[in-house]
């Protein structure tokens, strides 16, 4: 009976989170049209198959070869990436980092961000280790930063892939190709960083660590203790791997004592992780002079009362982030968060919450990218022109293909499962527990965002990949593959006509693309700290454009006149092309036309002068302990930056007419070479 229940729960979670992924249209990017999807998710089938078949003909050598060739290349990729493409953070991101650099001079005033969120103290207190040892090393901060990105990145592919050579070395190949060319692995992870990584890695590990041997030895015990206290002090949520731990000790308890015995020993060394983490924990919390129920804290109560919102879908909010934080001090704002999920669960009816639930689950599967190509990420501080020439219509065709690669992977899961009619407790069900239980816990307990879903990504790729494998080997029913053939054929034109028509109706919407700034300054309305003008002196800045900007705007409010220059600079000859006054009323200046088309390509430099006989202080960076900037003030001390944005054309953000045009032919010429391949044409 038990087998049945989760058997059927786990269809169920599939149907969903597949229904989610391809026909939720509206996601973080933008409209993603759904039909779209669905024929790239085919054509993706065809080709992986295609692929799959093709090793299947190579030695277990040139297997072996092809895998360390493509893992290497993703490691190459993801480098090539942060050289040429830097991206703003903001949010948790960039207040861990800003208190890290105050922990690295001693000074524990803790930032408020980080007051209300406790969580965010061991991030903190790892990147302020970054920097003592990018202080040590003489290179700084962000190479340090981004090489425990990129390693994490590593070490999460080759577990992927190591994971699936152990069933087969051909499956082991195909996923070191499916990893590199799996865009959710080039953005946030490596960009941003945050706890993601940490969490894919570290569930990965236990994950093979479980799949390893039928018993576990002491060593893989003791290295499981400290991985699960690595990942909880990152990411809590990872206990949802307890719960999946003991759903497969539940079921081998009188069936099979050797997975009993090995599922109950790694339940045992996590639980020892989670009171090695508490215990660190309490450690940084007192050596950096931290109170996690300090009176800004949010209660853990809090993200509950916050998944309860039915205006925001449960998802996060600022409405109820004040609720919380105008009661103040921790005890009042724990019984506030108490009172109002009583008050916001008395409100729904049976219906309306499981309407609650249905659609907080379909937020965490209805993006490919699972929201990792914008969360925490402002816009471009230097990225190539193409990049910014074209950054529409590119997020577009990683949104439309990361939906039809994820899609494909649940549909094979599903189609896999469908066909067993008893669960077989193993590895591929304890990664299978472990994501729909994270799925779970955010739908129905939690507050909710699409990158939550994220973490489980390794997890996915594993059971996915080898879920299809066993699609590519099954022989398919003549009878049924001609009929589906045929109805295909027959719907393709009506169906390729309406997802035409639906991109022609969400075509045409533009944003201006900013090509490069600094605006850390301002992150989630944090006073703007201020830098100072000697008197009769003048403040530069190289600048790096890219490509052709239209626009600039800055933040001044200076205490006194000053005069705003911008100079072109060809090899050190300086162009004077903009000057304007500044007076103490102008806090933000836009510039809307800096020349009649803009401003070229190329090397400028912002100066602000001040004539005063006096000091004049005006809005900056003062103490940049990390800047993603790569140019900061010229001074002495390199240490202070303006905060400025320079914008270019107005990209397209969603479907254009070439697009359209270039999408119906390749639909039209993949089905004919679909049909050609199989000698229905000739």
């Amino acid at each position: 009976m038990a087998n049945k229940i989760i058997r059927i729960g786990l269809l169920v979670c599939l149907a969903m989170a597949s229904f989610g992924m391809l026909f939720v249209s509206m996601t973080e990017t933008g409209f993603i049209e759904p039909i779209s999807v669905l024929f790239l998710m085919i054509f993706l089938y065809f080709a992986f198959r295609f692929l799959y078949q093709k090793l299947s003909a190579l030695t277990r050598r040139q297997l072996k070869i092809i895998c360390i060739v493509f893992l290497i290349l993703s490691a190459c990729l993801a480098t090539a990436i942060i050289a040429t493409v830097r991206i703003q953070v903001f949010g948790d991101i960039w207040h861990s980092q800003i208190m890290a650099g105050k922990l690295v001079d001693n000074n524990f005033e803790w930032d408020q961000w980080i007051l209300q969120y406790p969580q965010l103290v061991p991030l903190t207190a790892l990147y302020s280790w970054f920097m003592r040892l990018g202080a040590w090393l003489g290179i700084g901060f962000y190479p340090i930063f981004f090489t425990y990105n990129i390693l994490l990145l590593v070490g999460v592919l080759i577990l992927i892939v190591r994971l699936l050579w152990r069933r087969s070395p051909v499956l082991g190949a195909f996923a070191s190709i499916l990893c590199l060319i799996s865009p959710f692995f080039y953005s946030f992870i490596i960009q941003v960083g945050y706890t993601d990584g940490a969490s894919i890695f570290a569930l990965l590990l236990l994950v093979d660590l479980f799949d390893q041997a039928e018993q576990m030895s002491i060593w893989k015990l003791g290295l499981s203790t400290l991985v699960f206290a690595y990942a909880y002090l990152m990411r809590p949520n990872v206990i949802i791997l307890l719960v999946a731990l003991v759903i497969i000790a539940g079921f081998s308890f009188k069936k099979n004592k050797v997975l009993f015995h090995k599922a109950s020993r790694l339940f045992l060394a996590c639980l020892i992780g989670i009171v090695i983490a508490m215990s660190a924990t309490k450690a940084l919390d007192s050596a950096y002079h931290y109170n996690p129920q300090n009176k800004d804290a949010f209660p853990t109560v809090h993200w509950i009362y916050m998944g309860l919102n039915e205006n925001s879908v449960g998802k996060y909010n600022r409405a109820d982030r004040y609720y919380t934080l105008n009661h103040t001090g921790y005890a009042t704002a724990k019984e506030a968060d108490i009172a109002g999920i009583e008050r916001r669960i008395e409100q729904y009816n049976p219906w309306t919450l499981a309407k609650q639930w249905v659609s907080k689950y379909l937020i965490l599967w209805e993006s490919g990218s699972f929201q990792t190509l914008v969360d925490y990420q402002g816009s471009y501080i230097f990225a190539p022109a193409w990049l910014l020439e074209y950054n529409g219509v590119i997020i577009l065709c990683l949104q439309m293909y990361s939906k039809a690669l994820i899609g494909l992977l649940l549909l094979a899961i599903f189609a896999d499962l469908w066909r067993k009619k008893q669960l077989k407790m193993d590895t591929e069900m304890l990664s299978l527990l472990t994501v729909f239980g994270i799925s779970l816990f955010h739908a129905l307990i939690w507050e909710v965002k699409s990158r939550y879903q994220f973490m489980t990504i390794g997890l996915l790729l594993f059971v996915g990949i080898l879920a299809l494998s066993r699609q590519f080997e099954r022989q398919p029913n003549p009878v049924i593959a001609d009929r589906a053939k045929k109805i295909g054929l027959l719907s393709f034109p009506v169906l390729l006509f309406v997802s035409s028509a639906l991109m022609i109706q969400y075509s045409g919407q533009k944003a201006p693309i900013q090509i490069t700034g600094n605006n850390n300054g301002s992150n989630y309305n944090q006073s703007l700290p201020r830098i100072t003008i000697p008197a009769h002196q003048s403040l530069r800045q190289s600048v790096q454009l890219n490509a052709r900007a239209l626009t600039m705007d800055m933040s001044l409010a200076p205490t006194a006149n000053v005069t705003l220059n911008i100079y072109y600079d060809n090899a050190g000859d300086k162009d004077l092309i903009i000057s304007r006054p500044i007076t103490p009323l102008q806090t933000y200046l836009t510039l809307d036309n800096l020349s009649a088309d803009g401003i070229a390509s190329g090397n400028y430099i912002i100066e602000v002068s001040n004539r005063q006989d006096y000091p004049v202080s005006m809005t900056g960076q003062s103490k940049v302990y990390v800047s993603l900037y790569p140019s900061l003030i010229e001074q002495k001390k390199q240490t202070s930056s303006f905060v400025f944005h320079f914008y270019g054309d107005q990209i397209d953000g969603s479907y254009n007419k070439a697009f359209i045009i270039t999408y119906v032919i390749l639909s039209v010429l993949g089905v004919l070479f679909l049909l050609l391949k199989k000698g229905k044409l000739s």
